[in-house]
């Protein structure tokens, strides 16, 4: 809907109203924030999310400085989006800490956060020694360039999309890479792991530690955000069109994850996995707003629905790769079928027990333990059936099924780690599962720019 003079000076009249009646409740400095929006449009589902973007980075600039609205109210009409914060503090330090805001990047440019005084009167920018805005296309000052007209509002208002859907999608992307990370650091440190790398030891392999681990989650952190930003852009189109994307991305983050390490293969399996779940979650955050376990296994599911595919085509051809070698002798898909079907044993095994053991008051670390044992016992590993065979599968999984029953002590689960160090036993399937579980699991409820409530 299209917004003219006289519906912006009604506009104003009701937000100095509302000002008004806030301090008049509270005395106490307001916080006003609308989006600068040139043109005759001023808001549309594109810069709703913007608002809801900037808002939530308001709110949480505010607490970070020590700053604790009291109330927030919310006008959500044509002719534009509009929050009012009443906050206890000094309205000169409030303006200092929101500044920052403004200036750090294009989209800062189109906050428009008023500081109003107990006068009524507003803190300004040169209060507080920050320059005039400048233009959003020619980089001089705005002022200028609005008096001369000097660019068509269409124009702006194009550039205005443009800085709006980018901090989306890169806000979008961080969330998720920082998750991502924090799963891979977080399966890392938990402990104890039978078989597997952790705090206490290195487990059944002799070529890595718990920094190699470290490095590798560190160096990985862009692939996700890569996988997060594949998802969203491509959010219009099907599914299974982003899985060339990340294979692609894939190959180039092993490269760096084996320069990270020094030639040592600590997340294939998460590059595999993790990637495919960050793509998801990109996507879901993209067309939904908000994330559950539930739509973000069904979307990684339907993003690599045809990977068992080429596990057919190379039994077919010969191949002798563990993994086909498995398919053809046991029918197992592995990593290719847990991610076609959506990851049964995330949401099924991992992410139940998990939650369970946290509701009941366990800490992360035991929780993930016990998520691990749950996952060793039903999954197939393709790691631990490469190393010991089908046979020493079967007698871990009712080793573990026994030992679950009773809900063992961390020093049981000990026990049971010195005897795959012994047999050179490693569950690093399993413990995939557990950072894809670890994802899942902090990624539930991710709000990407659903608004507020009024």
């Amino acid at each position: 809907m299209r917004v003219t003079v006289e519906d912006m000076a009604n506009c104003r009249e009701q937000r100095a109203q509302t000002q008004r009646e806030m301090l008049a409740k509270y005395s106490t400095p307001l916080v006003s924030f609308t989006m600068n929006i040139p043109g005759e449009i001023k808001t549309n589902p594109l810069l709703q999310r913007g608002f809801a973007l900037a808002e939530d980075a308001i709110l949480r600039r505010l607490e970070g400085a020590g700053f604790h609205p009291l109330e927030a109210r919310y006008t959500r009409a044509f002719t534009g989006w509009e929050m009012l914060c009443a906050v206890p503090g000094d309205a000169l330090a409030i303006k200092k800490a929101l500044c920052p805001l403004e200036e750090a990047d294009a989209f800062g440019r189109l906050l428009d956060i008023d500081i109003i005084r107990l006068d009524g009167g507003k803190v300004s920018r040169e209060d507080v020694g920050m320059p005039p805005r400048s233009c959003l296309l020619c980089g001089q000052a705005a002022a200028v360039c609005g008096r001369s007209r000097a660019h068509l509002a269409q124009e702006l208002f194009n550039r205005v999309e443009d800085i709006v859907r980018e901090k989306v999608t890169l806000s979008i992307a961080r969330q998720v890479g920082e998750t991502a990370q924090w799963a891979l650091l977080t399966e890392a440190a938990i402990t104890p792991k039978p078989g597997l790398v952790d705090c206490d030891n290195t487990g059944a392999h002799q070529d890595m530690d718990l920094h190699t681990f470290l490095a590798s989650a560190a160096a990985l952190r862009p692939y996700f955000e890569q996988c997060a930003q594949v998802g969203a852009m491509m959010a219009g189109d099907g599914a299974q069109q982003c899985m060339p994307r990340i294979r692609a991305l894939g190959l180039l983050a092993q490269d760096n994850m084996l320069q990270a390490t020094g030639g040592v293969n600590t997340h294939m399996g998460a590059i595999y996995g993790l990637g495919i779940l960050c793509c998801a979650a990109g996507r879901v955050l993209e067309r939904e707003g908000t994330l559950t376990a539930d739509t973000l296994l069904k979307t990684a599911g339907e993003i690599a629905a045809r990977e068992t595919d080429s596990l057919k085509a190379l039994a077919a051809q010969g191949t002798a790769t563990g993994g086909v070698r498995q398919y053809v002798l046991y029918g197992l898909t592995g990593a290719r079928g847990q991610a076609a079907e959506g990851f049964p044993a995330v949401r099924d095994i991992g992410l139940p027990v998990l939650t369970q053991s946290l509701n009941e008051g366990l800490s992360l670390n035991d929780a993930g333990v016990y998520a691990l044992l749950a996952l060793m016992e039903q999954v197939h590993d393709s790691n631990l059936i490469r190393r010991g065979g089908m046979e020493k599968q079967q007698e871990l999984m009712e080793q573990v099924r026994k030992m679950r029953k009773e809900k063992p002590a961390l020093e049981t689960v000990r026990g049971l780690d010195v005897q795959l160090i012994r047999d050179n036993l490693s569950p690093g399937g399993s413990a995939d599962l557990l950072a894809f579980t670890l994802f899942v699991y902090r990624a539930r409820g991710f709000r990407g720019w659903t608004p507020s409530p009024l």
